[in-house]
């Protein structure tokens, strides 16, 4: 092949995508985007379209189904933040996240499930869990099944945070 190369018959190799790189660089260059356009959202929207195949109705491609997992964890991690920011603004002293059951906070000892939510299943729990711990932390729970951790929620509270796995998924 390399001879095949050498005399031109066949193209040469595509040198190997980076992929760490490749992202880092991606990230690097949308932000410095964001921060010139006001209207980033706009292009973000409209490459996700792209990706997704919405004009066109092909077989789904596995960068499709990537775009798809990231946005719909979007929406997942923006459920988690209004949960928590409720019940901080509501007086809530927990908040209990189970996979197979309603989110729920407790305030003056009574546990509420939060009004319009779903079931989670254990992959959402497990996003949540993953947003509220660090990395090594992380690992550690997928490792042993339980942690005890702390979250800082921006400027707004710090909580403690449980983590465990039993018989019906996980729950923070």
């Amino acid at each position: 092949k390399k001879k095949l190369q050498a005399d031109g018959i066949l193209p040469p190799d595509k040198p190997r995508l980076n992929r760490r790189k490749f992202i880092d660089d991606a990230l690097g260059e949308f932000n410095a985007f964001r921060k010139k356009s006001l209207v980033s959202d706009l292009y973000l929207h409209k490459a996700v379209g792209i990706m997704l195949g919405m004009k066109k109705r092909s077989s789904p491609t596995p960068e499709a189904i990537g775009v798809a997992k990231a946005l719909r964890l979007a929406v997942r991690l923006r459920e988690f933040d209004e949960m928590v920011r409720f019940a901080v603004e509501n007086g809530a002293s927990d908040i209990h996240l189970a996979s197979n059951n309603l989110p729920s906070y407790r305030k003056n000892g009574k546990i509420m499930s939060y009004k319009g939510t779903e079931i989670l299943d254990e992959d959402t729990v497990m996003k949540y869990i993953d947003e509220v711990l660090e990395p090594a932390d992380y690992l550690k729970f997928c490792n042993t099944g339980d942690i005890d951790s702390a979250y800082q929620f921006g400027n707004l509270a710090r909580f403690r945070v449980n983590a465990f796995k039993q018989r019906h998924g996980a729950t923070l």
